[in-house]
C-alpha cells in the first residue's frame, strides 16, 4: 500500500490538484511549466488509472465453457418404479415412456392442455392433460396418480419446453406466453411435488437453450429462462434436483436420468449434447478484449439507456458523458426522482443533451412509438444499454407466476423488443445488463435469474 499523500498515491487516486501543489513544493518550475503542469498531470493520472485498472481487472473475468466429456454409463435401477413424464408433442416423451416400460417401470404421461380443464380420469396408458397455468391441476395429479398402492415415484422428466416456439419470427407476446409452458409449469410442478412430499429427482430437458459453440445458430430464447430457474431449484431443493439437459436423443436422456449415485458430488447437472457428443459446463477464466477494441463514444451519435432513471442507468449515463457522449435518451416507467433530476442537471452542465422519455421497455407499441419519435429528432442511434429491471424476491415454494411475469417482462420481453425494433439500425453496441449470479443461481431469486440467464447469453440470441 502506498503512503497516503505520497506522489504515487495522489497519482493513483487522480488527485491532480494536490499532486500539482506537492510538485511545486519540491521542484522549481518556470512560469511556462507552471501553466502546463496541471494539464500534463491530468493526462498522466488518467492514463495511469487506465493502465492500473486494466492490470487489476484482467483476473476478474470468467465465463462458462462447454467441455467435451464421455457419456455416463446407464446404471440399471435396483427395482422398477413409477416415472412422471411431462411429454412433448414431438414424441420424445412417448419414446422415453416406451423404453422405461420395457424395463418394467410404470410411466404416467402428462400433456400440456393450455386453456382446457384437466381430465380427472387418466386416458389409456396413464395419460393426463393439465393446464400449465393452473397450480391446482398439478396438486390433483400427484394426489390421484400416485396413490398408496402404486409403485414409488422414481423420477420426473419435464419435456414441455421442447414445444416452445423457436426464435424465427418470435414476437415479444409469444415469448411471454411461452413462459407459461416452461417456467410456470415447472414452478407449479415443483410446488405440488413439495406439498405432496414426493422426493423424486427432477430433470429439465430443453433444445437449443444454451450455446455450446460460437458457430451455432441463434439461442432458443423461449426455452433459455428455464436454465436460470433450474440453477435456483438446485440451490433451494438439492434433494429434488436431477439436471438440466439440452438436446439429448433418447439414448442420451436415458443414460443421464439413470447415471451414477444421486449423492455423487461429481455428477453433472448442466449437460448439452451436440451431434451425439456430450458437453458439460465449466467455469473458466476469460481473457477480455483490449479496452481500445471497444467502439468509441462520440458527440455525433445518440445512445439509449433503458432504466436510465435508476441508480444503475444514471451511473452509466455519467460514464458515457465522461467518455464523450453528448446525446442521451433515458427511459423509465416513472418521472425522474429528485436525485435523478440532480444527475440530469449535472449531465447537462457537462455539455450533454438528455432526452427523458416515459416508456415501459416491455411494451412493444410504446417502444415502437419512441423509436419513431427519435428518428430525425436526435442524431443517429449508435448504442443501447438495456439496464431496465426489477426484483420481486421469494423462494420458489412461495412464488407465483404473476410475480414471475413482472420480473421477466423488462429483461426478457424488453430485450426482444429492442432487438426487433433496431434490426435496421447500424449499432456500434447493444449491451444487456445481467448478473454474475446467473452463472450459478441464487436462492430466493428464481424469477430474476430466469431472465438474467437469457441476457447473460444475449450475444447468442441472434446470429
Amino acid at each position: 500500500m502506498l503512503p497516503q499523500g505520497s506522489l504515487f498515491d495522489l497519482l493513483q487516486r487522480g488527485d491532480t490538484r494536490q499532486l500539482t501543489e506537492k510538485l511545486k513544493q519540491t521542484v522549481q518550475f518556470s512560469e511556462e511549466a507552471h501553466e502546463y503542469l496541471p494539464v500534463i498531470l491530468d493526462v498522466l493520472a488518467k492514463q495511469h488509472q487506465k493502465e492500473t485498472m486494466a492490470d487489476t481487472t484482467k483476473d476478474w473475468f470468467y465465463e462458462i465453457q462447454w467441455q467435451s466429456q464421455p457419456r455416463p454409463l446407464e446404471v440399471p435401477a435396483q427395482s422398477p418404479g413409477s416415472w412422471l413424464i411431462f411429454a412433448d408433442h414431438s414424441g420424445m416423451g412417448d419414446k422415453l415412456a416406451e423404453r422405461l416400460e420395457e424395463a418394467g417401470n410404470r410411466c404416467v404421461l402428462v400433456y400440456a392442455d393450455v386453456g382446457a380443464p384437466p381430465r380427472e380420469e387418466p386416458r389409456d396408458n396413464n395419460a393426463w392433460y393439465l393446464d400449465p397455468a393452473e397450480p391446482c391441476d398439478f396438486q390433483r395429479l400427484f394426489a390421484e396418480a400416485f396413490q398408496a398402492q402404486t409403485s414409488a415415484l422414481a423420477g420426473i422428466v419435464h419435456l414441455w419446453s421442447l414445444d416452445a416456439p423457436g426464435p424465427a419470427e418470435l414476437t415479444a407476446e409469444e415469448l411471454t406466453e411461452a413462459q407459461t409452458l416452461t417456467c410456470a409449469s415447472v414452478l407449479h410442478l415443483l410446488q405440488a411435488q413439495i406439498e405432496q412430499e414426493q422426493s423424486a429427482k427432477l430433470w429439465l430437458v430443453t433444445r437449443g437453450a444454451v450455446s455450446v459453440e460460437q458457430t451455432e445458430d441463434s439461442l432458443n430464447i423461449a426455452q433459455a429462462p428455464l436454465w436460470g430457474m433450474g440453477k435456483v431449484i438446485a440451490q433451494e431443493h438439492p434433494a429434488l434436483w436431477g439436471a438440466l439437459i439440452d438436446d439429448p436423443d433418447i439414448d442420451n436422456l436415458l443414460a443421464e436420468i439413470g447415471a451414477g449415485d444421486d449423492g455423487d458430488p461429481e455428477k453433472e447437472d448442466q449437460i448439452a449434447y451436440r451431434d451425439g457428443q456430450r458437453y458439460v459446463a465449466r467455469l473458466v477464466r476469460h481473457e477480455p478484449a483490449p479496452s481500445d477494441a471497444a467502439p468509441a463514444l462520440n458527440a455525433d451519435s445518440s445512445y439509449l439507456i433503458t432504466g436510465g432513471l435508476g441508480a444503475l442507468g444514471l451511473e452509466v449515463a455519467r460514464w458515457m458523458v465522461r467518455e464523450g457522449a453528448r446525446h442521451l435518451v433515458l427511459t423509465g416507467r416513472r418521472a425522474p426522482s429528485e436525485e435523478a433530476q440532480a444527475v440530469l442537471r449535472e449531465l447537462e452542465a457537462a455539455g450533454a443533451q438528455v432526452l427523458v422519455a416515459s416508456a415501459d421497455v416491455s411494451d412493444y407499441g410504446r417502444m415502437a412509438d419512441l423509436f419513431e419519435e427519435l428518428d430525425g429528432q436526435t442524431p443517429p442511434l449508435k448504442g443501447i444499454i438495456h439496464a431496465a429491471g426489477l426484483l420481486d424476491d421469494g423462494v420458489l415454494a412461495q412464488q407465483d407466476m404473476d410475480r414471475f411475469r413482472r420480473v421477466l417482462a423488462p429483461k426478457l420481453a424488453g430485450s426482444w423488443n429492442l432487438h426487433t425494433l433496431t434490426q435496421e439500425n447500424n449499432l456500434d453496441f447493444f449491451v444487456c445488463f445481467s448478473s454474475t449470479a446467473s452463472l450459478l443461481g441464487n436462492a430466493g431469486q428464481g424469477n430474476y435469474y430466469s431472465c438474467c440467464y437469457v441476457l447473460r447469453n444475449s450475444r447468442d440470441i441472434v446470429p
